[in-house]
C-alpha cells in the first residue's frame, strides 16, 4: 500500500533550513515539493544541494503558496 506523502514547501533557504532538511531526508512520509527564497537563485542552489530535482523555486513566498497545493 503506497503512503501518503506530505507535500512540504519550505520558505527560507537559509541556516535553519538546512536543519530541517536533515529531518526531512530521514522520512519517507514527506515530499519537498516548492522552496522560496528572495535572494536570487538561493532556492535553485538549496535544490541542487539536496538534489531536489522536483521542487520547483520561487522568489515570492505569496507565488508558492498560490501555485502549489501544499500541506
Amino acid at each position: 500500500m503506497d503512503q501518503k506523502k506530505v507535500r512540504i514547501g519550505i520558505i527560507g533557504t537559509g541556516g535553519i533550513a538546512h536543519a530541517h532538511m536533515k529531518a526531512y531526508l530521514n522520512r519517507t512520509d514527506v515530499e519537498i515539493v516548492a522552496l522560496c527564497d528572495i535572494v536570487p537563485g538561493k532556492a535553485a542552489a538549496f535544490a541542487a544541494k539536496f538534489s531536489l530535482e522536483n521542487a520547483v523555486c520561487y522568489e515570492s513566498y505569496v507565488e508558492m503558496l498560490d501555485k502549489e497545493a501544499l500541506d
